[in-house]
């Protein structure tokens, strides 16, 4: 006769799972077994990961299982349910002390060793559609889900939280006010229950923002994955205008362009308008006269795709003698893009010259007006002063009393109204006082054949020729000579005494006889100068 196990519900040997809140054995006997018989019993924690008295409900259990003759006999061993999160655990079956019977050897030698399988659920937070845009108004919705590991088949919870993280994290007002949290309750045999958080479209540009959902407080379950994390993305367009070319003279007439970028950044996939207005704006505002009469307006629109759209704005050139005046081109009134720079300035440069300092020049065909510098030299009574360049130029001073300087090249200069110097340099030069006591140069030290006239000598004014040489230099006169219209005495100069004429200088409308030639010298240069008698 002997005792042995017949049948196990949860294994032994590593083999089954006590996955029910007991686990079975039942246990037979062989040879005569007319009369009752009897064993003990008791538990043992054995393995890796052996379980303990909790695992029983705190204390290991024990016994003694009872046989009536012919019968077997079953032992329930109840194990303790719960819902923490462990590894499987191993305990044995240890019979010993038998009564009208004996144990088997085999059940001498090997306890009966079973395994407690874990049972307990996982929930764990997954994410649909976490990362999304915000959109500009309205409330957007991001969708998330809890998923246990196994089903329960009884009602289990966890709490969530939304809280912002990394660089540049949400905060309240993403969510209306308040960081969202909640609770998600899966019921009977469900293994996941979805659950959506509300946040608020707005067109704030901003980065994309960022948080995290962690999962706290499980009711039935363990927690697996505790954490989600999400982007809401910045969708918001953006406008910014700069100045182009926008700072510029503003001509004397006709109309100026000057242009404005206005630039969009973000999301280009829609349409974007806006409006621009100019006003004046500075110390020196430009006004409506300046463009024309009305300050412009329009409106600059986006299409999709589109990230760049140039604005011109037309100044009406004039005359008037003004200071710079500045302007301001300013976005307003957007649809479908906030701005990030919304003003972009202009500034109108005043080319216009003050007439007491405008010298009017021609050159090549083409002519201009420059300001004259104020005069800074010996002579008291000079005003203004320009010194030209080694080219051929007309020029026509002012009113004032002006210095004129050619340099080289042929040139023609009328002083105007004033008290003027003339200077006409090297070359063959035509020079004009005009009313006042003008005052002229020429120069024969070029190395070239040169030809002047001065067309309105009169009493009290000097002409002179830089490069005489006193004792070497000839002079000789010839009567109503030079260009038509402007004959005259003409003094013929040899500078170097070898026979051939180097400069002449023509007196307009005047003879010899009423000139007077004198000689003279500056530091190392000397000169002949004219007077009329």
């Amino acid at each position: 006769m002997a005792i042995w196990v017949s049948y196990t519900q949860g294994g032994y040997e590593g083999g089954g799972q006590a996955v029910l809140s007991k686990t079975r054995l039942i246990l037979s006997r062989d040879g005569n077994t007319s009369s009752p018989a009897s064993v003990k019993w008791r538990i043992e924690g054995t393995g890796l990961n052996p379980a303990d008295a909790d695992d029983f409900g705190g204390t290991f259990p024990s016994g003694t299982l009872e046989f009536a003759p012919f019968q077997s006999a079953i032992l329930d061993i109840p194990i303790h349910d719960d819902d923490i999160i462990e590894p499987s655990e191993e305990f044995k079956v240890i019979f010993y002390d038998p009564i009208g019977d004996t144990l088997s050897d085999h059940l001498i030698n090997n306890p009966v060793r079973m395994t407690i399988g874990n049972d307990d659920a996982l929930a764990s937070i997954k994410s649909l559609n976490g990362d999304s845009p915000e959109g500009d108004s309205g409330n957007k919705f991001i969708y998330f889900y809890i998923e246990l590991s196994t089903s329960t088949g009884k009602p289990v919870s966890v709490d969530w939280a939304l809280t912002g993280t990394g660089a540049n994290p949400v905060d309240a007002a993403d969510f209306g006010g308040t960081l969202p949290s909640g609770t998600v309750t899966l019921v009977g045999w469900e293994t996941t229950r979805m659950f959506m958080v509300e946040f608020s479209g707005d067109t704030t540009v901003e980065p994309d923002e960022t948080y995290t959902i962690t999962l706290s407080n499980p009711n039935g379950v363990a927690l697996g994955t505790t954490t989600a994390t999400g982007t809401i993305r910045n969708d918001d367009t953006t406008l910014s205008i700069a100045a182009l070319d926008a700072t510029k003279a503003e001509g004397s007439s006709g109309s100026t362009a000057y242009t404005f970028e206005v630039t969009r950044a973000g999301n280009i996939e829609g349409n974007s308008t806006a409006s621009y207005a100019v006003t004046g704006t500075g110390a020196n505002p430009a006004d409506a006269a300046d463009f024309g009469g009305t300050l412009p307006s329009d409106t600059v629109s986006f299409a999709p795709g589109e990230t760049r759209k140039v604005i011109t704005i037309n100044v009406s050139g004039d005359s008037t003698l003004e200071g710079n005046e500045t302007f301001a081109v300013t976005l307003t009134n957007l649809r479908y893009a906030p701005i990030a720079t919304a003003t972009a300035t202009g500034t109108i440069v005043n080319d216009d010259i003050e007439p007491t300092r405008r010298l009017a020049i021609t050159s090549g065909g083409t002519s201009r007006e420059v300001e004259m510098q104020a005069y800074s030299g010996p002579v008291s009574w000079l005003q203004n002063m320009h010194i030209g360049a080694d080219i051929s130029e007309a020029m026509h001073g002012t009113d004032l009393a002006d210095f004129i300087n050619t340099l080289g090249g042929d040139d023609a200069i009328d002083g105007g109204k004033g008290d003027d110097v003339l200077d006409g340099g090297l070359g063959s030069n035509f020079l004009t006082g005009g009313s006042g006591v003008d005052t002229f140069f020429v120069d024969g030290r070029g190395n070239g054949v040169t030809w002047s006239t001065v067309t309105d000598l009169e009493k009290g004014e000097w002409v002179t020729c830089w490069g005489w040489k006193e004792g070497t230099s000839k002079l000789t006169w010839a009567e109503m000579a030079g260009a038509d219209g402007y004959k005259g005495a003409t003094a013929h100069i040899d500078l170097d005494a070898n026979g051939s004429i180097d400069m002449s200088m023509t007196i307009s409308s005047k003879y010899s006889a009423a000139v007077l030639a004198m000689p003279g010298q500056v530091g190392d240069a000397s000169y002949l100068a004219f007077t009329l008698a």
